[in-house]
């Protein structure tokens, strides 16, 4: 058992045996120091000391020597002291009989001071007691000062004095030192415990988060193949399709939201993502999420409101609008995921040089003691393994991550059943209704009547040339297509008439930073789209500096790939 002193019961039972074999065994001295007075001797050591070191030995076992150690440990010093001081009075008339046990008082406050791991009060106290008790001895009954301080027995009391006080000094320095190494020692198990558990807690996350995954990539992917096999019935009704094209779309969706998340945070904690600030319209992000986010909030009968005053203005403002998106959608799509029914409302407030965005929803809520813990990577408020739903417990880990990365703040209120509010504060400099940077090519549209609409589409991949031939097609466009950039080099310079290439960035011979560094020597009018999925890079930076116009990650939704080429074309 410890104790609530700073010596452990092993420690002190090893010492009060050692006290014992000191004290009991080296009786046999007694013998020959103390010839004709060792039976007195003898009875200090075997009926007086010795019966006390049993004792406490016995009591370190019971509880109530927790209460009374300290006090009784002073004490059985004490009484150890005083019976070597006996011994002394006892070995008067033989003079080495008194320097041995005159060592041996030295030696007992020496023992307990390192042993019993006194403070600096009980050894100070233990000192004063053996230079007290020794004064007296010395001058009371040894008459040391009776011939004068001039006197050899003058110079024996000032020098036995000397000696009593410096092993007491040296008892102190000890103990002090063995205190702090104790304390350091404490410091460096609390230190060590923590981390223990800290790594363990992130084993046990890191075991939730790879369960999770496997649930998130496995349960849509299982969706996607099962209704692509039932699509290919032959009796299915118009009806049925649309239904299983639906679901296939949100299990897509869902899939890719979970992969864009994990790479997300893979590149943050890998240190190699950066900020693009731009100026761009705020509202018009806004109105792009609640398009995006609608569809899977209409599935869950939810109401989408903003509270903005002038949603309908062009509001531009300069920050990383990817990394907004990313914070903002985050927050709507835990909103929805949390919220049975009601409503979720997005907006913000301008305060100077900062927006003060919030997202509020009417769902389960979040307890005070766990609001802290959702922005913990893979935590989510429930993280149990029957928890009601789904998610990865990434998003407000991304969240709160470009939050502070683009120098700003995120806040949570919530009351269980009573819904959350999210608030993220963004510095986002000068705040205008006009937009004051160009992109690094100002590419002018062209007249009507010198508009083609021909798109060259750059891709190594087949089934990615082949969607992206089809969408454009589809759309009434005529396509070429180039397997590398070495290609799209040459038909750029065969065919002047192109007006809008899909540039693959990562492909062989020539990769798409290449490419179009080339072709803007010759053409600087060509709309360049970059698309890429090597989310691990600066891409769309590089791109734009290598002349790109725009930038696309893949995977592409059609809607969204058509409306930018429709966007630059028209």
């Amino acid at each position: 058992m410890g104790f609530d002193s700073n010596v452990g019961s092993a420690q002190l039972r090893l010492g009060l045996i050692a006290a014992f074999f000191l004290y009991g065994v080296f009786g046999f001295l007694d013998v020959f120091m103390l010839s004709e007075n060792y039976k007195s001797a003898w009875f200090i050591r075997y009926a007086l000391i010795t019966p006390f070191l049993i004792i406490t030995f016995i009591l370190s076992y019971t509880n109530i020597f927790r209460k009374i150690e300290r006090p009784f440990l002073v004490f059985l010093v004490v009484l150890g002291q005083i019976g070597i001081l006996a011994m002394i009075v006892i070995a008067e008339p033989t003079e080495y009989a008194f320097f041995g046990y005159y060592a041996g008082l030295l030696l007992v406050i020496l023992w307990a001071s390192f042993v019993f791991h006194f403070t600096v009060k009980e050894t100070l106290f233990i000192i004063a007691s053996a230079v007290l008790f020794y004064n007296i001895v010395a001058i009371m009954h040894q008459g040391l000062l009776s011939k004068g301080i001039h006197s050899k027995e003058f110079a024996w009391l000032l020098g036995n004095n000397f000696f009593t006080i410096g092993t007491g000094v040296m008892a102190l320095i000890g103990s002090y030192h063995l205190k702090k190494s104790h304390q350091a020692l404490q410091e460096e198990n609390v230190k060590f415990k923590e981390a223990k558990e800290k790594a363990e807690q992130s084993d046990r996350l890191k075991t939730s988060f790879l369960q999770n995954i496997s649930h998130e990539i496995r349960t849509p992917m299982n969706s996607i193949l099962g209704f692509i096999n039932l699509l290919q019935e032959p009796d299915l009704s118009d009806d049925e399709k649309q239904e299983y094209y639906d679901i296939i779309k949100t299990s897509s969706d869902r899939m890719l939201n979970t992969m864009h998340n994990i790479i997300e945070v893979a590149k943050f904690e890998s240190r190699i993502i950066e900020t693009e600030l731009i100026n761009f319209d705020v509202n018009a992000e806004i109105n792009q999420l609640i398009e995006l986010i609608e569809p899977q909030a209409r599935s869950k009968h939810l109401s989408i409101h903003t509270e903005i005053a002038d949603i309908h203005n062009k509001i531009f403002i300069h920050s990383d609008k990817n990394k907004l998106r990313i914070i903002l959608f985050n927050l709507l799509d835990n909103a929805i995921k949390f919220t049975a029914s009601g409503s979720i409302t997005i907006g913000y407030v301008r305060e100077a040089e900062t927006l003060h965005f919030f997202v509020k929803d009417t769902g389960i809520g979040i307890e005070i003691d766990k609001q802290q813990a959702v922005f913990e990577r893979f935590m989510q408020a429930d993280s149990s393994t029957t928890r009601r739903y789904e998610g990865t417990g990434l998003g407000l880990t991304l969240a709160k991550a470009y939050t502070e990365l683009l120098g700003g703040s995120i806040a949570l209120e919530s009351k269980p059943e009573k819904g959350s509010i999210f608030t993220v504060v963004l510095p986002c400099g000068p705040i205008s209704d006009a937009e004051k940077v160009v992109s690094p090519f100002n590419f002018d549209a062209l007249p009507e009547t010198e508009k083609q609409h021909l798109v060259l589409i750059v891709e190594d991949d087949d089934a990615n040339a082949f969607f992206l031939r089809s969408a454009l097609r589809i759309s009434g466009m005529e396509v070429l297509e180039a397997s590398n950039g070495k290609e799209a080099v040459e038909i750029c310079k065969k065919t002047p008439s192109i007006k809008l290439i899909l540039m693959d960035l990562k492909m062989p011979v020539m990769d798409g930073f290449a490419a179009t560094r080339h072709i803007r020597l010759f053409n600087k009018d060509v709309i360049i789209i970059a698309q890429t999925a090597y989310a691990f890079s600066d891409d769309r930076q590089k791109a734009l500096q290598a002349g790109c116009n725009d930038y696309m990650a893949k995977p592409t939704p059609g809607k969204q790939l058509l409306k930018m080429v429709k966007d630059y074309l028209d």
